[in-house]
Formats: C-alpha cells, sequence, structure tokens
C-alpha cells in the first residue's frame, strides 16, 4: 500500500529464453540425448524460470531455454551420476517416419 511503480521494463521472451537444447548441450560438453536427460532429471522443462515454449505462426514449437537453466545445469552435473541418470532418462527407441 502506498507503493510508487517507478518503471516497467518490458523484455523480449526470446532474448531471455535464448539456448535451445544444442546450445546447452555445447556449453556443458555433453551429446544432445544426455543433456536432454539431465534436463528431464533436473525438471527444468517445468519451470518458467528455465524453460519456455514458443510457437511462431503455424511452424512446430521452438523449445528454449534460459541462461538460468543452463546455471542450473552446470551447479548440479557435478553430483549426478550420469550413468544413472542415463538410465532413467534415454530415449526407449526411434520413431519411424
Amino acid at each position: 500500500p502506498g507503493a510508487t511503480v517507478l518503471a516497467v521494463r518490458k523484455i523480449d521472451p526470446l532474448s531471455f529464453y535464448s539456448l535451445g537444447l544444442a546450445d546447452l548441450a555445447e556449453k556443458v560438453g555433453l551429446s544432445q540425448p544426455k543433456t536432454l536427460a539431465v534436463v528431464k532429471e533436473l525438471d527444468i522443462q517445468n519451470s518458467e524460470e528455465y524453460f519456455k515454449t514458443f510457437r511462431v505462426g503455424k511452424s512446430a514449437p521452438f523449445k528454449r531455454y534460459s541462461p538460468k537453466a543452463l546455471e542450473k545445469i552446470r551447479e548440479e552435473l557435478g553430483q549426478l551420476d550420469m550413468d544413472e541418470v542415463w538410465e532413467r532418462h534415454k530415449p526407449t527407441g526411434r520413431r519411424r517416419r
């Protein structure tokens, strides 16, 4: 009560969620499938702080990650047993086209 808004800053969501899965994988030094396994293990896709899906027109959805997601992965990666993470989240089979 009695507070005054000093400024409103608009942030372009695509600038905030600036990383794709390939970007995350490159920056943490893992393959894309193993990076996705870590993302699933840390439940990153269920937090708007870390992840957002964008749809532009009729295009396929773009899955994007924030720099905070990269920080979270880097912080947690040392404590994860990648063999166990991979067993829990590895792809179960290839999709047929």
